[in-house]
């Protein structure tokens, strides 16, 4: 893959990516590898790279996981916002912990690796990265912030994975759970990774939507619509806890 120079102002990235919070056996997920323009928390990186340049990326599995596909493939440093995540396909074998690694290199020098786990953990405790390497979990949510302010608010979280939902140590668990227990009116997440354009264009499209007095069932179902052009599973990923005729109040 490679993209002729528009400029060569170097752009700062670094390597992110997102995992899964489990793999079932002989579950297929997906696993998407993009550089940010965003430093990563605890990281040698960002590295400085000319538009236009080419990133490897390899992807190595661990026990309990199998590649559909090579596992590897190349970035192309441009002078956008966000530089097009590779995405692949990993399988489980066998259940139980498993793990892999994501390689970057450039004209064969690593610019970094990030390693992940697949576990089965807690729901509660499925941890969003906040700022300045803050945490943010699902139990958060209990305690003297239950009641939310008592506005009932409708909750889009737009990242990947965080609308699934699985069995905690009592009950349902995850953060559509917890925002419902903790008085949300709805809320809305993906239940699978997801490409930031999609997820930024379903956000806009279903915001639009919502405020202009759809529902929030139709909203979403149009939303849904409106980046499925776009060629990707993202258009499918996104579930609604919420009554469908519901609507906002200005």
């Amino acid at each position: 893959m490679n993209v002729a120079p528009s400029r060569f102002d170097p752009c700062p990235r670094s390597l992110v990516t997102q995992f899964p919070d489990q793999v079932r056996l002989a579950e297929t997920v997906s696993l998407l590898v993009s550089f940010s323009a965003e430093p990563a928390q605890g990281s040698d990186l960002p590295v400085v790279l000319p538009v236009g340049s080419t990133i490897d990326v390899v992807v190595v599995p661990k026990q309990g996981l199998v590649l559909e596909g090579k596992g590897e493939g190349a970035l192309v440093v441009s002078d956008q916002q966000e530089t097009l995540p590779l995405q692949f396909k990993l399988r489980a074998t066998e259940l139980g912990p498993a793990r892999l690694q994501v390689l970057a290199f450039h004209q064969g020098q690593p610019l970094g690796a990030i390693t992940g786990g697949f576990r089965a953990p807690d729901p509660n405790r499925s941890a969003m990265l906040l700022e300045n390497g803050e945490e943010l979990t699902p139990e958060d949510l209990g305690g003297v912030v239950g009641n939310l302010g008592l506005a009932r608010p409708l909750v889009l979280l737009n990242a990947c994975q965080i609308g699934r939902s699985a069995l905690s140590l009592t009950d349902i668990g995850g953060w559509a759970a917890q925002f419902l227990r903790a008085g949300a009116a709805a809320f809305i997440g993906a239940c699978w990774s997801v490409y930031d354009q999609a997820a930024h264009d379903f956000a806009q499209a279903f915001y639009d939507r919502l405020l202009a007095g759809m529902s929030v069932g139709q909203a979403a179902k149009e939303a849904r619509a409106a980046i499925k052009s776009l060629g990707d599973p993202t258009w499918l990923a996104y579930t609604v806890f919420a009554d469908p005729l519901a609507t906002v109040e200005a």
